[in-house]
């Protein structure tokens, strides 16, 4: 069992090389992980590791409170502490396989050998290496756990097995013990013809014969069904279609993404620190925030109070394609429980949700990309005033969606939660509102940037929403 320890204040330029340095008088080192930021290519600033010893882990810990280990740590001492979660019980080992969008030093492999001339490889339905010729290959740097080994031809797939892959572990694979397993049972199907042939006491040359020709015949049905014809179990993965989408809103996949920045602009640690985390399932989102023309149609259907800023019950005409502000947590709550598709309620989005929206699979700090332009977002007091939504076409996201940032600040369903490694204080009592509005400085306007308010107060003039929906596949 290995001892999982996090440092927490790791430099930007630090690799994992200089971290295995570091580390070599607490060996063996069972893995590292670096998670890199994928505007800057740096480390967010901490990492995780895990030493095979518990007595060693401790003794780096005691180290480090002594301020022995520096490093080279831009003059700060390395802060370490033992912790019992970590990327090799968390992490979505997807991406891993796919590219190294992180710095990983793992002392776990997999080796696969006996792989036939023409065949493809796939760990967890991930390409890892295609054969023209008959060879073995290595698989470095795995984070311990579960995955599924495939090897396929040109037809089917030849091999598949779950493996587990421990720390420290070299777990070697052969393809040739397939072929094995299948001699095995294809000679335990014809034994017992072989005994019945023998007990009926019919020795003659005929009987060997006929005998011989159905074993001959059951090998090769089985040699055919095995290995020769196509199969139709295809694991490869299905990426589902978009479903039809409800008019006005936009389809969000669900996807990995990086969440949070480490930003100047909030030194108290709210949007800090950047990290990786993951939208579960597929949702639909407004394009547009609510307007309030929209919110009319909810308080003429229900009696739901109005804004203060309208006339009664009717908004006055000049503002009925601006986002409803002065609505509190609750009436936003409200209005999009009111909203249904195929029956169910909507509801609003989540704060996981709202980002990945906002910034994309890739992790964009605008809803355009990484450089903040001038006149794309209404933001940064260029107009000084609400306008109507989607007024920009060019502020629109990854997947579509208009406005994510400036215009009005968006109401999401969750309470402000800290991420962890921030130092930012608890916040009890308020909800998370995104993106920004008309006067926020650039800042501030991004796909991270974490405002809150008082969840049941009415009085917010430039904070609207939008409502989601989950996706109902027939």
């Amino acid at each position: 069992m290995v001892a999982k320890v996090l440092i927490e204040n790791l430099a930007p330029q630090r690799t994992v090389s200089e971290v295995t340095t570091l580390l070599t008088p607490y060996e063996p080192i069972a893995w590292i992980f670096i998670e890199l930021d994928s505007n800057t290519g740096r480390p967010w600033g901490y990492a995780y590791f895990a030493l095979a010893s518990e007595e060693q882990a401790k003794a780096l810990v005691e180290h480090s409170t002594n301020r022995e280990l520096d490093g080279g740590n831009d003059g700060k001492p390395l802060r370490f502490r033992i912790v019992e979660s970590a990327p090799d019980n968390y992490i979505d080992k997807t991406p891993l396989l796919k590219s190294p969008a992180q710095y990983i030093f793992s002392q776990s492999r997999l080796v696969v050998n006996d792989i036939p001339a023409g065949s493809v490889v796939l760990l967890d339905n991930v390409v890892k290496a295609e054969l023209e010729i008959s060879a073995s290959i290595e698989i470095q740097d795995l984070i311990p756990g579960k995955y599924k080994l495939s090897v396929k031809n040109s037809q089917t797939t030849i091999f598949q097995q779950d493996i587990e892959i421990l720390p420290l572990e070299t777990v070697e694979v052969s393809i040739s013990s397939m072929a094995n397993i299948i001699k095995e049972e294809i000679d335990n199907t014809v034994s017992p013809f072989k005994t019945t042939l023998e007990s009926t006491g019919k020795k003659s040359r005929f009987g060997l014969w006929v005998g011989g020709f159905l074993i001959i015949a059951i090998s090769l049905g089985a040699y055919y069904y095995f290995y020769l014809m196509p199969k139709s179990v295809d694991n490869t993965v299905v990426v589902k279609p978009a479903p039809p989408i409800p008019e006005g809103m936009v389809y969000v996949p669900a996807e990995r993404f990086v969440m949070g920045r480490n930003s100047s602009k909030d030194p108290v640690g709210f949007e800090i620190p950047a990290h990786a985390t993951e939208v579960k399932e597929e949702f639909f989102l407004d394009k547009t925030e609510v307007t309030n023309k929209q919110y009319k149609e909810f308080v003429d259907a229900t009696g739901h109070d109005a804004p203060p800023n309208w006339k009664g019950k009717i908004p006055p005409q000049e503002i009925l394609d601006l986002p409803v502000v002065f609505v509190s947590w609750q009436d936003a709550f409200e209005y999009c429980q009111w909203r249904k598709y195929k029956g169910r309620a909507c509801r609003l989005p989540r704060e996981k949700e709202w980002e990945l929206a906002a910034r994309g699979p890739n992790g964009n700090i605008y809803p355009w990309g990484n450089e903040w332009k001038d006149g794309l977002a209404n933001a940064n007091k260029i107009t000084n005033k609400i306008l109507p939504v989607g007024k920009n076409a060019s502020n629109k996201s990854y997947f579509g969606v208009l406005d994510m940032v400036g215009n009005v600040w968006e109401w999401v369903y969750d309470d402000l939660q800290i991420y962890e490694l921030s130092k930012a204080p608890p916040q009890p009592g308020v909800k998370v509102i995104r993106g920004g509005a008309f006067d926020s400085d650039p800042e501030e306007a991004t796909g991270s940037y974490r405002g809150f308010l008082i969840p049941n107060k009415r009085e917010y003039d430039r904070t609207g929403f939008r409502c989601a929906c989950d996706v109902i596949r027939e």
